[in-house]
């Protein structure tokens, strides 16, 4: 049995909750608000799921990051505009966890980036 939900704003898919992990997929270059540097979300996509997750996580195509912070941090310190995409949370990138994919794999690999610094 799959633990998985469709997260769905205006008949269209903008992400998956799994194992209470609310994940979204977007492109840094593109996606990532300017000004203030931060990650947006569809309002709905907050308010209608809010009970199915505890951590949010952005997920970037174009530069294997991986961006997470828990639900509560982002309700406390979100903002909320509308640039013509309709209403959106924001969360400013100084809230988020970031962690590249090589990052990753080091940590799973039990290998930090300062070891590998040391051996060279």
């Amino acid at each position: 049995m799959s633990n998985e939900l469709r997260v769905w704003v205006d008949q269209r898919i903008v992400g998956k909750i799994h194992n209470g992990v609310f994940t979204k997929l977007a492109y840094e270059s593109k996606h990532m608000l300017r000004s203030p540097k931060a990650w947006c979300f569809d309002v709905g996509s907050i308010d209608n799921y809010l009970d199915e997750f505890h951590t949010l996580k952005i997920k970037t195509l174009d530069t294997d990051s991986t961006y997470t912070v828990d639900k509560n941090v982002f309700l406390q310190f979100r903002g909320e505009l509308d640039r013509g995409f309709g209403k959106q949370y924001f969360l400013t990138l100084n809230h988020w966890e970031s962690e590249t994919e090589q990052e990753t794999k080091d940590k799973i690999d039990g290998v930090s980036p300062k070891q590998i610094a040391m051996d060279i």
